[in-house]
């Protein structure tokens, strides 16, 4: 599964249900409420969290991970990136 792909899917499918008129007939609105929970429980089965953070390649400047080592298109070795966790000042 393409993960960046899923969440661009979730994200369209999420502004078309917000998009939605919200007054709407009785069976309209049960038909929303049931749409509503289907995707909200998709989304939690899917568990995507958030994108993973990336990074260019200094050499050939494709993007990968932001913590990878090595580059996976040119193979060349990358300095690890600052740290960004609790205490530490972002570069």
């Amino acid at each position: 599964m393409n993960e960046d792909h899923a969440r661009a899917c979730i994200a369209t499918i999420d502004e078309a249900i917000l998009g939605l008129p919200a007054h709407l007939h009785e069976d309209g609105r049960a038909a929303l409420t049931t749409l509503t929970r289907s995707f909200a429980d998709l989304v939690r089965t899917l568990a995507l969290g958030p994108a993973p953070e990336r990074r260019s390649c200094p050499t050939c400047g494709h993007t990968g991970m932001r913590a990878a080592t090595l580059c996976g298109y040119c193979w060349t070795k990358l300095t690890p990136p600052p740290s960004t966790g609790p205490g530490s000042t972002p570069a």
